[in-house]
């Protein structure tokens, strides 16, 4: 089929309407039940070229189809989703529109298609607003996200948007051209009818999450894990103490507001802690993994299986994972003196350093409580299992917080490459492998599997941490503090032993001298001389070139499991977990301009 001459730069989009009309048609009529898992970019990319083939086409239009063949995939799903659930991306010509008038034509299309989103009930942002995407799905906010863009700011949502499997739809715009806008294509996703026929009911991995998280709201933590009242023997109660007045518990001086009984304190900050915040994401892989096992938990649109409600059991073993995790935060706040944990004070900051450490200890007994108390429900064999398992993953994220902080107290700052490897196995896989390893246990015995998991872990989390390792240095708004920071604290990083490691005689001199402590020269100063030092060196081309190979090794381990929707599972985590910081992509091209 001819097509016109595409402008220069404008390759993306037909400029055709009859093509466009006709790749959508085929969009359309694609039998998504041949593609029943969370179609992946390489998926839908070998869909847009064997049908550009098929038409005889330009492949210049692939980015351009694969968004269309997404939104098909999705629109099923996308309709079962209330006005209110969903989210819709107008990029920044909309947004200046609405405040400040602008009369550009492109504007003023879109100008017209806020108003009917606003109407329907959607909520609305502008597309340079990416970071806010996350932490919306994440706090089970929305369920569907719909944009309206041009494909450079469509492909940089869509990657964050399909790695959490949240249903969504796009519509491709050109600045440049406001007739390729398609308004009524755009108005008629816009306007997709909502209907109500049990798919929102079914759990694709963002329900779940959800889920996990609704479990440590204040009155469930109440519910599922009641809280006990302390009780005493008789010479306790206060028969053979003379009884005062209440009042004179307080003193004067002290605001009855911020008075914590003494004999329930302790009780009533865990409690308050556990339902403060964070991303619950450890009780998720509990809960999707028994799913997995359990029902066929396809996050696609053509899933068939409603899951039953988890048992008490259940439950409390996904939560028991997440109270281990808050406690190690209380004392790793303590041991690092952080100011600040989801947006407030920390608990040594507000209550003082013994009150905090003690919060921990309880956190930790209420862990192992709340899977030792399902016994009768879970079987003892189950609950023993569990608890072994939770026990050795104690005891190994403790020898690995331990290494880093005994390497960070040591005068001594050498260390190799594989020294910092084991120490990220021992501080990120433990907590991996208990989520995975109680969903799968909860669902049957558990044989050659574990061994599997134990693996997908290590790579799983050893990649993770080296990729926060590389956030820390890349300059976007989704890292909060300073570039460097882990040099200024002293932790032991990748980064840091593959620069020892590739430096000569000087430039370990150099690096040495700048972690010393009684350096005279300033944090920011030390930090772009360590940076430059990194640059030279390769050292941030190396570390992602690990996370890369760790993650095919991850992706290996995911694709021989069984059942399907296991392997499927895994190869959603792999995704989420190791989503690249948006900056990273600049920096390592800088870094290679000055290797």
């Amino acid at each position: 089929m001819d097509t016109p001459e595409q402008p220069v730069g404008l390759i993306d989009v037909p400029c055709d309407a009859d093509v466009r009309k006709l790749l959508r048609a085929r969009a359309s009529s694609v039998d998504w039940l041949e593609f029943p898992a969370l179609l992946r970019p390489p998926e839908l990319a070998a869909i847009a070229d064997q049908i550009l083939k098929e038409e005889g086409l330009s492949r210049g239009f692939r980015s351009w189809l694969m968004v269309i063949l997404a939104s098909s995939y999705w629109r099923d799903a996308v309709a079962t989703v209330p006005f209110h659930r969903r989210l819709l991306l107008l990029p920044e010509a909309a947004a200046a529109l609405n405040g400040n008038g602008t009369d550009s034509r492109l504007a003023v299309e879109f100008g017209r298609l806020r108003p009917v989103a606003e109407r329907l009930g959607y909520r609305i942002m502008d597309d340079s607003q990416l970071s806010s995407i996350s932490r919306s799905i994440g706090a089970g906010e929305i369920d569907a996200v719909l944009g309206v863009s041009d494909l450079l700011g469509l492909e940089k949502a869509v990657d964050q948007v399909m790695a959490w499997g949240v249903p969504c739809m796009a519509e491709p715009l050109l600045e440049d051209l406001p007739e390729l806008v398609d308004r009524e294509s755009a108005e008629r996703m816009i306007r997709l009818p909502y209907r109500p026929n049990g798919l929102e009911e079914r759990f694709g991995y963002h329900l779940v999450m959800r889920e996990a998280r609704e479990l440590f709201r204040l009155e469930n933590l109440n519910r599922l894990l009641p809280r006990e009242t302390p009780t005493f023997f008789h010479v306790a109660t206060g028969n053979h103490v003379r009884n005062r007045p209440s009042s004179s518990i307080v003193s004067e001086n002290r605001s009855l507001e911020n008075f914590i009984a003494p004999l329930t304190g302790t009780a009533h900050i865990a409690y308050e802690f556990l339902s403060r915040g964070g991303k619950y994401f450890r009780p998720f892989i509990t809960l999707a993994t028994y799913n997995a096992l359990t029902l066929n938990c396809s996050p696609g649109p053509n899933s068939a299986n409603i899951p039953g409600t988890w048992s008490t059991g259940v439950k409390r073993t996904a939560m028991s994972i997440e109270v281990f995790h808050k406690a190690s935060l209380v004392h790793d706040d303590i041991e690092d003196n952080d100011d600040f944990r989801y947006g407030e004070p920390s608990i040594h900051k507000r209550y003082g350093t013994p009150t905090a450490i003690n919060v921990g200890d309880y956190l930790v007994g209420l862990g192992y409580r709340l899977v030792s108390g399902c016994k009768a429900e879970l079987g003892g064999d189950t609950v023993a299992d569990l608890l072994d398992c939770l026990a050795s993953a104690h005891q190994r994220l403790s020898e690995g917080q331990g290494a880093e902080l005994l390497w960070r107290d040591s005068p001594n700052k050498s260390l190799t490459p594989t020294e910092v490897l084991k120490v990220y196995a021992l501080k990120t896989a433990p907590a991996f492998e208990v989520a995975f390893y109680s969903g799968l246990r909860l669902a049957g015995p558990v044989a050659e599997t574990s061994e599997l998991v134990r693996a997908f872990s290590e790579y799983l989390g050893v990649a993770f941490q080296i990729l926060n390792d590389l956030k820390d240095w890349c300059e976007d708004d989704t890292n909060k503090g300073a570039p460097g920071g882990d040099i200024l604290q002293g932790r032991p990083t990748l980064l840091w032993a593959l620069a020892l490691q590739a430096a000569n005689a000087d430039q370990q001199k150099q690096l040495l001298a700048l972690v010393e402590p009684n350096e005279n020269t300033s944090a920011s100063a030390r930090v772009e001389q360590v940076g430059r030092l990194y640059r030279q060196l390769g050292v941030f081309q190396e570390a992602a070139e690990t996370v890369g190979r760790l993650e095919e090794q991850a992706w290996q381990i995911a694709n021989r499991l069984e059942p399907e929707s296991l392997s499927r599972l895994f190869g959603y985590l792999i995704r989420v977990v190791l989503q690249r910081p948006q900056g990273l992509n600049v920096m390592l091209t800088e870094s290679s301009d000055h290797a």
